[in-house]
């Protein structure tokens, strides 16, 4: 049984055709530093080694706006692209204040604005990139799907993860 598990964690490490896909959409956003891109996938290879079978059998399943995978990724980006924005990001997805009530870019977007990151300028340079990439992140959809991988995502990070 133990080695079944040390198998199915390997397996977990892989990353699929459509995983790389999108974190090739990603890359513009995410910086040149070498040690930065490094972090970025090995902490979403960690995220998602740490998936129970039932998440991970749906983790990749193709889901409109955005699958797991792409929330996890996006949600990585934000924290790999601008770090010091990154709480005041997660902390705007999180901040749904009705069950129900739809969380779209505009809504997420006026709730950091408001909030005033630290690094106002590396929050605009992230934010001009979302509202221009409407087929990576789908401005009118809801993205309520982030707030499903925050709180996970937040473990991993160097920024978001400290109080």
């Amino acid at each position: 049984n133990n080695g079944v598990n040390a198998y199915r964690g390997l397996t977990d490490l892989t990353v699929t055709d459509d995983e790389l896909n999108y974190m090739s959409k990603l890359a513009p956003i995410l910086g040149r530093s070498p040690r930065a891109l490094k972090r970025f996938v090995n902490v979403y290879r960690l995220i998602k080694a740490g998936l129970e079978e039932h998440e991970l059998r749906d983790f990749t399943r193709p889901r409109k706006p955005l699958a797991d995978y792409q929330a996890v990724l996006l949600l990585l980006a934000v924290d790999t692209a601008a770090p010091q924005a990154a709480r005041t990001f997660f902390d705007a997805v999180q901040g749904v204040p009705n069950p129900g009530d739809s969380l779209n870019l505009d809504r997420i977007i006026g709730r950091v604005d408001k909030a005033g990151p630290r690094t106002v300028a590396e929050w605009q340079r992230f934010r001009v990139w979302l509202v221009a990439h409407d087929d990576i992140v789908p401005k009118e959809a809801d993205l309520s799907v982030l707030g499903d991988w925050t709180t996970r995502v937040r473990r991993y990070s160097f920024a978001v993860g400290r109080s």
